[in-house]
């Protein structure tokens, strides 16, 4: 949640960005806007909300993340993610099938090989370097961001780091990024693609530099504060700032 205003949810309490079940539609009419993560999930909130929606996309920042490539950082896959069902079945079936995944994350240890775990986190400073420089980064969203239609904040990231993802295929990612993410459909594919794009620098390579450009040109920190500053600048939002609600809220999901 976005917050502007009084009586705002708390980012840190159960509605955060992978339980858009869980938040009510009393807490949205709380606000005098709401901004959500894809069109599928404003189109199902148009219907049921008495207050305006709109779609902010996910975004990233181009001072904490930017093409910084290191060898001391290069991995043939990188997975970067607690262990979860949707993370868990992405990463276990490569390393299953013989492809080298260094994992970063927590609660792995008994499900995959210890070999295989690098660490337990990665630090903001670090981890543009280890996105840009990963020869695949691999991503998967989980089943409420599927079904919301939103993206995962990590295809902005690993693009602004002219990094290279391989993610699931799923609604809306090939219109929002056309021609800048490599998806897979299933468990099978997926094998299929981590084999063929690490035989492959060069489209790589390619596709990598055009999810940079598309990052760049639509979805910066910057074009989000423009979206928002015309809904601020109303007249209706500046007096609920006053009193004891209203504001506006952003959902999304990863």
């Amino acid at each position: 949640v976005w917050p502007s205003g009084l009586g705002c949810a708390d980012p840190s309490g159960p509605h955060g960005e992978s339980h858009l079940d869980e938040v009510s539609l009393h807490e949205y009419e709380a606000y005098d806007h709401v901004l959500v993560a894809s069109e599928k999930r404003a189109e199902q909130l148009r219907g049921k909300c008495d207050v305006p929606v709109e779609v902010m996309l996910r975004f990233s920042d181009p001072s904490r993340f930017f093409p910084d490539r290191s060898l001391a950082y290069e991995k043939d896959v990188l997975f970067f993610g607690n262990s979860g069902p949707h993370c868990r079945e992405a990463a276990k079936a490569c390393i299953e099938n013989d492809i080298d995944v260094s994992v970063y994350g927590t609660l792995w240890e008994g499900i995959i090989p210890e070999s295989h775990i690098r660490g337990q986190s990665i630090s903001q400073r670090e981890l543009r370097r280890y996105y840009a420089s990963a020869k695949i980064v691999l991503n998967g969203h989980s089943p409420s961001t599927r079904e919301s239609g939103s993206v995962s904040n990590c295809v902005c990231d690993v693009g602004m780091a002219r990094g290279f993802l391989l993610t699931d295929g799923r609604y809306g990612i090939d219109e929002v990024f056309p021609g800048g993410v490599a998806t897979y459909a299933d468990g099978e594919d997926r094998k299929a693609k981590c084999e063929y794009y690490l035989r492959h620098p060069d489209e790589r390579a390619r596709i990598a530099e055009r999810l940079h450009h598309l990052v760049m040109e639509h979805h910066t920190l910057d074009h989000r504060i423009r979206q928002i500053e015309p809904l601020l600048c109303n007249g209706r939002l500046e007096q609920a700032s006053s009193n004891d609600g209203g504001g506006v809220a952003w959902h999304a999901s990863d």
